[in-house]
């Protein structure tokens, strides 16, 4: 039982490490020269960019849902509609009169 803790509480702790991030002052910030610099604004605004991207595609497909549920629905009225016009002019309970002057 021992072993097993002392693996879990190993496990944990690489994770832990794996998945931090690691954070810099301003002043070791500006002490790294101007390429690294350039690369590490570069990747940053990569990834601000994949971020609006995806977020801006999860709401155009939030719309083309909404566009499908709406040309249905709007198809399912127009057949309706031309279903109840065909059944009123087939139908005999309507009547014509004729009126001469």
């Amino acid at each position: 039982m021992k072993k097993f803790l002392v693996i879990m509480l190993a496990m944990l702790w690489m994770s832990v490490a794996a998945f931090s991030q690691i954070t810099i002052s301003q002043e070791d910030y500006d002490k790294l020269p101007n390429e690294t610099r350039t690369q590490i604004e570069k990747i940053t605004t990569e990834k601000a960019i994949k971020g609006e991207i995806k977020e801006v595609s999860e709401y155009a497909n939030l719309g083309k849902e909404i566009g499908v549920a709406v040309n249905e629905t709007l198809k399912a009225v127009e057949d309706s509609a031309i279903r109840i016009s065909e059944s009123r002019t087939n139908s005999d309970n309507y009547c014509s009169m004729e009126i001469t002057i």
